[in-house]
């Protein structure tokens, strides 16, 4: 047995062995069931050929070449779809790089992210260990495999941010400003930073929005572009703008039968807004109030439960997310399972709470179908799942808040307006 192997944690071990059990069940099913066949089985309608999202970038290099622009048309991709990601993405036109390449690309990808779900934890208790496989073989995720979506890349990069964290926090901002400057998500995680304290939480982050605002103006324009013309999810997808989407019919035509609302669309287009608000508000005095203080034995585990926990928060907050984004979460469980063990009491039960709801909207495909076919209407599954994501952005700010360094929460409580509140 290699020495490597002997020194990897045995929970490490386990995680490797199942996955890659899984990995080869998953070829095995393809094999012998068929492709499309296999990814039905999560629920997921296939597109062909593979790895849809991805063909974006090699299709969107053919139409650059050919003289034309892809924000307005784009032939080379095979759906048709308009270019949409922001200018630093542009770099792949010049790899060379065609549909050709898309298979070995993705696989590389995806044998990346892998290492990198493997990597990240600093330890793994026997709870992780399961709840992680939950997540990693979830419908969400197999949504991103099959689709081959780029933000296996961001995982990769927010991985080597928690990985560089300790010794090369300047490294680690700078990662952090990449993966912002590929997908904007990432700047919600420059809270890990406040472990680092206050002077070394503000250089950071100063250094990270300076530069991302430099790289803003500079990209305006292809940046306003991809946020307005990227497709938005109705069923598969999270975010305070979904529910009222769905039934955007049923709320306009009540608020316009209201004689004393003078402007239904304007309150109609603020309302996930107001409530995403009064979730914010209600859930973090509620987690002053009760002034938890959530320990930890591994740092590194807790900054990548921040991680994880504030991608979710701010990417529910932009809108309307694609559920593959909920891999994300990923990075919450480490802790979360080291939580479900050494917490007592209320702190216990928020923690199985939150695994409960990750499970829930990770697994929401297959509830769906199931609750679909037991009411012979979608609607009860998409009510639940929907109750389930707005349950996850409280909880995760509740335990977010509650695991920040004591000398912030004490800053935080110090302001005036929520002293007020709070009392």
């Amino acid at each position: 047995m290699p020495e490597c192997w002997q020194k990897i944690d045995q929970g490490k071990k386990n995680l490797i062995t199942i996955t890659l059990l899984g990995i080869i069940g998953l070829l095995l099913a393809f094999n012998l069931y068929g492709y499309e066949k296999t990814w039905q089985l999560w629920g997921i309608e296939t597109l062909m050929p593979p790895f849809a999202d991805f063909r974006l970038l090699p299709g969107t290099a053919e139409t650059v070449q050919s003289g034309l622009d892809p924000r307005v048309s784009n032939p080379g991709d095979p759906y048709d779809r308009i270019y949409n990601y922001p200018r630093l993405w542009n770099l792949f036109f010049y790899t060379g790089f065609t549909q050709d390449d898309v298979i070995w690309l993705v696989v590389l990808m995806l044998v990346f992210y892998y290492a990198s779900v493997i990597a990240f934890p600093e330890k793994i208790n026997t709870p992780t260990l399961w709840f992680m496989l939950l997540v990693i073989f979830s419908p969400a995720a197999m949504l991103l495999y099959e689709r081959g979506n780029v933000d296996v890349i961001l995982f990769v990069i927010i991985t080597l941010i928690l990985l560089f964290y300790e010794r090369f926090t300047v490294l680690s901002g700078v990662l952090l400003l990449i993966g912002a400057m590929l997908k904007v998500f990432p700047l919600f995680g420059l809270v890990i930073f406040l472990q680092k304290g206050w002077q070394t939480f503000w250089r950071t982050t100063l250094l990270v929005v300076l530069g991302f605002l430099a790289y803003f103006i500079v990209s305006f324009n292809s940046m306003a572009a991809a946020w307005q013309t990227t497709m938005r999810g109705k069923r598969l997808s999270y975010g305070t703008d979904v529910f009222f989407t769905h039934y955007n019919k049923l709320f306009s035509a009540y608020l316009n039968n209201r004689d004393f609302i003078k402007e239904p669309d304007i309150i109609l287009g603020n309302l996930p807004y107001i409530l995403g608000a009064a979730f914010i508000l209600s859930f973090l005095l509620k987690s002053m109030r009760d002034n938890l203080t959530f320990s930890t034995t591994s740092r590194r585990n807790l900054i990548a439960f921040q991680t994880g926990a504030f991608i979710y928060i701010g990417t529910f907050l932009l809108g309307n997310n694609w559920d593959y984004r909920l891999v994300f979460l990923l990075f919450t469980i480490p802790q979360l399972g080291e939580w479900l063990v050494i917490t007592h009491g209320r702190q216990r039960l928020v923690v199985i709470a939150a695994i409960a709801l990750v499970l829930l909207s990770t697994w929401h495909f297959l509830i769906d179908a199931m609750l679909t076919s037991l009411f012979s209407t979608p609607e009860a599954g998409f009510i639940l799942d929907e109750a389930a994501n707005w349950l996850l952005f409280g909880i995760l700010l509740y335990i977010g808040y509650a695991s920040f360094p004591v000398w912030f929460k004490k800053f935080f409580r110090e302001l005036k307006v929520l002293n007020w509140m709070i009392k």
